[in-house]
């Protein structure tokens, strides 16, 4: 399934949402929001946007991704409020994604924005991407909990 924003605006999932089949999510310099639950079950989930937004817990076994959508943006991981001009994942926000993904990915592969990771806890393995000309600027102490778990940092 592949959901794009025909403009760059915000995309909104009100009630808990369900994924059949693996799905791409995308608004372009907008917002993807989920106002409750979200389960991608065992499909993987790409969300591409300059803002994501979770109110309510994230769950699968698949992989996910959050990537902003203009490259050159930055992105700030386990920050503790948003911040406007750069695509925030909140402590809070962090804490509704649930264990279970086979990998959790930040950043955007083609980017060039600098990503800042602060103090946190993964529990799936995770991959941090800033692009070949992007950084990744670590603010903080990692984890990474649980039995083999990684987390990958490429820059």
């Amino acid at each position: 399934m592949l959901f794009r924003s025909a403009q760059n605006t915000t995309v909104t999932v009100t009630g808990a949402a369900s994924l059949n089949g693996n799905a791409q999510v995308s608004a372009g310099t907008g917002t993807v929001s989920y106002s409750s639950t979200l389960d991608a079950g065992a499909n993987n989930l790409t969300i591409s946007a300059d803002e994501i937004d979770f109110a309510g817990n994230v769950s699968g076994t698949g992989n996910l991704t959050l990537q902003q959508s203009t490259g050159s943006l930055a992105m700030a991981i386990a920050n503790a409020s948003a911040v406007a001009n750069q695509l925030d994942i909140t402590t809070t926000e962090l804490g509704r994604i649930q264990n279970g993904f086979s990998n959790v990915t930040f950043g955007n592969a083609n980017g060039s924005g600098a990503v800042t990771v602060n103090a946190t806890t993964f529990n799936d393995a995770t991959t941090i991407r800033s692009g070949s000309t992007g950084t990744i600027n670590l603010a903080g102490n990692l984890v990474s909990n649980g039995d083999r778990k990684s987390t990958r940092l490429n820059s």
